[in-house]
């Protein structure tokens, strides 16, 4: 694992897009065994295959007892899970340093699901009083999976636990990792209101569920979600000057901030 580039703000431009090496650094696949990064320790279960090559075989959740505890080598900001074909009647729990961790849209973050068959509607996953839950009914399917990110810091190990359903798989681990910035090129869009006290409106994204993350004055990454109606919730951030990264790869925009 390739170690964590602190991004300063005053290296980075207002309404500038970069093009970042990120995608394969994040994802520490469950059937990779210990890394430098985390290990996985598995109770029950076994692991299945569906046919979803990037995330194949998947640890299969299907009865009470499985869990899996993620153990990082060194504490982590805003790690995360990834989960392969959650249905309705599906349901898991997280703890995070021992502690229960009620799952909803304060304390964590859903980004795009990734579908490799049927997979009907937008989401893969919700929040359901406090526990993650699959958005498809078992009749629709969900040949998906998602990446779910905690928004909390200094996560030394997360447990997922199944509570319920036919089952589902945990693909792997998630970690903050970004690897490089190239040369930046102009892309339009438009945040407003700054200074914001709360919400955080976007305009002129390509991807209107763009992902999110936002950096302190330090470079720290602070929070990380997807941009939800057009707008940011920014409540959680204690006042100060941000940057706001939306979306990644060659279209990622960079805007400069002022909470309230």
């Amino acid at each position: 694992m390739k170690p964590i580039l602190r991004i300063g703000l005053v290296a980075m431009l207002t309404a500038t897009a970069w093009t970042n090496d990120l995608a394969q650094c994040d994802y520490v696949p469950a059937n990779g065994g210990s890394t430098n990064t985390c290990t996985f320790a598995f109770t029950g279960g076994g692991m299945s295959s569906f046919g979803c090559a990037p995330v194949d075989p998947t640890f299969w959740m299907d009865q009470p007892g499985i869990n899996v505890l993620i153990t990082f080598t060194t504490p982590q900001d805003l790690p995360g899970v990834r989960l392969w074909g959650m249905n309705t009647d599906d349901s898991a729990a997280v703890q995070l340093n021992g502690v229960d961790y009620a799952m909803d849209s304060t304390s964590a973050a859903i980004l795009p699901k990734v579908v490799c068959g049927a997979s009907p509607g937008p989401n893969g996953v919700k929040f359901v009083d406090g526990f993650i839950v699959g958005a498809n009914t078992p009749v629709e399917g969900n040949y998906s999976y998602s990446d779910v990110v905690l928004n909390a810091t200094g996560v030394s190990s997360i447990r997922l636990s199944y509570v319920d359903g036919a089952g589902f798989g945990f693909a792997g681990a998630l970690v903050e990792c970004v690897t490089g910035v190239a040369e930046p090129h102009v892309e339009v869009s438009r945040v407003y209101p700054d200074p914001v006290i709360d919400v955080l409106h976007v305009e002129g994204l390509r991807t209107p569920d763009a992902e999110v993350r936002v950096h302190d004055r330090t470079g720290a990454l602070v929070l990380r979600t997807v941009v939800r109606d057009g707008a940011i919730d920014l409540r959680s951030l204690s006042p100060g000057i941000y940057l706001v990264r939306l979306g990644t790869g060659a279209h990622e925009v960079c805007h400069r901030i002022v909470k309230q």
